[in-house]
């Protein structure tokens, strides 16, 4: 309902009658729409978030397997259910508790990305380089998954993958070389 309709599209009517359950049931477990709302997209970033870890926890032999792991789960997450990727991250734009919950789960994502660099990066996760290129690979990914939801990018969401992961595991390497190594003139 929400992923077809949109938030502007709610009503507390109309999830309701989608669930089969009058008002006073509905209240039992929300205390509002604001709270339907958070549940569920609680929800799909718990399911994100779930088959982030069990992606990382696959057997692979080099982090490009890992990445690839990575974002194969994530876009067959969100954009096999299209509903589940717009409720992840097209609806609800313009409310601030949702963003700022948005907020939240991103660093939350970036956090796993971190503890586990060594299988996703191949680098070290007490290296102060590694939030900052955690925090980078989920903007990057949240921003292709936005324009691959959206239409705006036409690219197969397996070759957004592998372009993705090719900035991770080629230019990256290469910026943190020439971070550590000193500027010649």
């Amino acid at each position: 309902m929400i992923g077809v309709t949109g938030w502007p599209g709610l009503s507390l009517k109309g999830v309701c009658e989608r669930a089969g359950l009058t008002e006073r049931y509905f209240y039992q477990s929300f205390a509002g729409l604001s709270a339907f709302r958070t549940a569920l997209l609680n929800l799909v970033a718990e399911e994100t978030e779930a088959a982030i870890v069990e992606a990382i926890n696959t057997p692979a032999t080099t982090a490009r397997e890992t990445l690839r792991a990575v974002l194969d789960s994530v876009w067959r997450l969100l954009l096999d259910d299209p509903r589940r990727g717009r409720v992840a991250a097209m609806e609800g734009l313009d409310d601030l508790a949702l963003q700022a919950r948005r907020t939240t789960i991103e660093a939350r994502f970036e956090h796993i990305l971190t503890t586990r660099s060594a299988e996703v990066f191949e680098l070290d996760p007490t290296d102060p380089a590694t939030p900052v290129l955690a925090a980078y690979f989920v903007g990057a990914a949240d921003e292709v998954f936005r324009r691959l939801l959206t239409g705006q990018l036409t690219t197969a969401p397996t070759r957004c993958s592998e372009l993705l992961i090719t900035v991770f595991t080629h230019g990256v390497p290469e910026a943190l070389e020439r971070q550590s190594s000193p500027p010649t003139r």
